[in-house]
């Protein structure tokens, strides 16, 4: 459930660029927040990875605080 969280988190960027258009061509404050979004979700996405696969290694299942949390309420 964890991973289908994070999957509709990758998600959520390209879902505010199409609603919020900061514009074609324009190097403005939405296009330089849209790039931040973006760039934040693509950072949190990947520290969950190497979370998640340092904890297989070790043995312990993973728990991703936010994630996990989310993923229960879908139960």
């Amino acid at each position: 459930m964890q991973a289908v969280t994070l999957d509709v988190l990758l998600a959520v960027p390209v879902l505010l660029t199409r609603i919020l258009d900061p514009g074609h061509g324009g190097g403005g404050f939405g296009m330089k927040a849209m790039m931040w979004g973006h760039t934040g979700v693509f950072v949190f996405s990947f520290m969950c990875f190497v979370y998640g696969v340092v904890s297989c290694l070790v043995g312990k299942t993973p728990y991703i605080p936010l994630v996990a949390d989310a993923a229960g309420r879908q139960l």
